[in-house]
């Protein structure tokens, strides 16, 4: 018996060693100036636990199985860099190269319960843009609203979370898993993909985060979490994933935030048939009120993705990278505004998938947007209200408060931008949500004519997917 216990100890003593793992800090930089790369992954080699995120500053923290391990750290634009461990490492990422769209299209296989919730999120994508429409031209990422939703609505209970449920059309735990999935399709991994999106949650030192909710916003929504809330780190964050497109997200930050929550999204990609700058020339745009003015017009013609709805023409502009740039052009006896207001993503999808090859004479706009959007009273318009009151907000699964202090969305607001051009289009969006304590042989296309010379609805698309990555309307001011 006294063998046999100590055969037993001995072989508890060997799993424990075996179990064992070694806690690793460091820190990611890029080359040119030791900029610390926030939001970059950091895994060990041939471990499919989720990766580490890198905080503001750069820094993370890994379990490693010994000494011998490796990592490897990936960031958007910059090759993947892999090395031995080492107690406070450094990993300094190369030279951020220049975006290259990919040529080759990612897979990625979306269940039945995955394309539903896609469904949702595209619906949604039009509710929102016709509950914001204000016969100005505006530009926003649906997408960037709705995972943020979903990554926050993990400290939410009872009716709060609810009604973000309705909203977007599924559970949490449905929510989480399809953006633990769609997140890394979108974003690539540093493979050159044009579309990235990374998610940050700025902590009050006063409040801790639940160990639940930290758990799901870093292994769900690849969140990097950090004490250090105040304006300037923000606002580096914001500038940092947007490529200095929205360079200040934030003017100040009230003493009693618990948390500011942030999604931020970027897309750089080059048309697949660019447009001859030669060809840009001032012609007259009719404006909303039926005036015209004259607008600098991209001119082609070429084979595209045509078709035709009830009241409106569509048109598919395809990006080198898998995604295009939709566009609904309402009938020249109709409008933009009539449009909105009645048309839904089942109509356009069904347009969509009906819609054919042919010889398209375009002229569309060279143009640039910048909006920063209020979210709050579109969020209530569309059923979302308990979230925004002190006395009815349920975020009793987000932090550690005192019992009875009130913990609500104080601010909820998105800052977008684009830039068309000739040669294709860089957009970029950030969402905040600050929390208060207290090829065969061609056959003969038809000719078709699209002349955006009046007020459009446009969408960046995801062809894979179906993903709405942007969506907005022009207006010609």
């Amino acid at each position: 018996m006294r063998h046999q216990l100590l055969l037993l100890w001995l072989l508890l003593l060997i799993s424990g060693v075996a179990d064992a793992q070694v806690t690793i800090r460091g820190r990611v930089v890029a080359s040119s100036d030791s900029t610390p790369v926030i939001g970059a992954t950091v895994k060990v080699v041939g471990d499919k636990k989720s990766p580490a995120v890198t905080n503001i500053d750069g820094q993370f923290s890994i379990e490693v199985p010994d000494m011998q391990a490796e990592v490897e750290a990936a960031f958007v634009g910059f090759p993947k860099k892999r090395m031995r461990v080492q107690q406070d490492m450094l990993i300094v990422l190369d030279d951020e190269s220049v975006v290259v769209p990919l040529r080759k299209r990612r897979r990625i296989e979306l269940t039945d319960g995955e394309e539903s919730i896609l469904h949702a999120v595209n619906d949604f994508s039009f509710r929102l843009l016709r509950a914001v429409n204000r016969q100005k031209s505006t530009v926003l990422s649906p997408l960037s609203i709705a995972c943020l939703l979903s990554m926050t609505n993990n400290g939410a209970a009872g009716q709060t979370q609810d009604e973000v449920c309705q909203l977007l059309g599924c559970q949490p735990e449905a929510a989480n898993a399809f953006y633990k999935k769609l997140i890394p399709y979108l974003t690539g991994d540093g493979e050159g993909s044009c579309f990235s999106m990374a998610n940050a949650l700025f902590v009050n030192p006063k409040w801790k985060l639940k160990e639940d909710f930290r758990s799901q916003a870093v292994g769900n929504y690849r969140a990097c979490i950090s004490n250090d809330l105040n304006v300037k780190s923000v606002n580096d964050w914001c500038a940092s994933q947007t490529r200095g497109m929205i360079p200040q997200m934030v003017d100040e930050i009230d003493p009693n935030t618990l948390l500011t929550a942030l999604n931020a999204v970027y897309f750089e990609s080059q048309w697949s048939d660019v447009f001859d700058a030669g060809g840009t020339r001032p012609i007259d745009f009719t404006l909303a009120d039926g005036t015209s003015v004259k607008l600098p017009l991209m001119h082609q013609k070429h084979l595209f993705s045509y078709g035709e709805g009830d009241g409106y023409s569509m048109l598919a502009l395809p990006y080198t990278d898998g995604c295009s740039m939709v566009v609904l052009l309402p009938d020249e006896d109709s409008s933009l505004d009539r449009l909105l207001s009645s048309i839904s993503y089942d109509d356009v999808d069904k347009v969509w998938k009906k819609s054919t090859t042919c010889r398209v004479d375009v002229l569309f706009p060279r143009f640039e947007a910048e909006v920063e959007q209020p979210l709050i009273p579109v969020m209530q318009q569309l059923g979302v209200r308990s979230m925004f009151d002190a006395r009815r907000a349920d975020y009793s699964r987000l932090a550690y408060v005192e019992r009875g202090v009130p913990v609500y969305v104080s601010e909820m607001k998105q800052k977008a931008r684009i830039e068309v051009s000739e040669t294709g289009t860089k957009a970029a969006a950030v969402t905040e949500q600050s929390f208060l304590v207290g090829a065969a042989r061609p056959p003969q296309y038809r000719n078709c004519t699209f002349h955006a010379t009046r007020p459009f609805l446009y969408m960046i698309k995801d062809n894979i997917t179906g993903a709405i990555l942007f969506m907005g309307t022009y207006y010609g001011e």
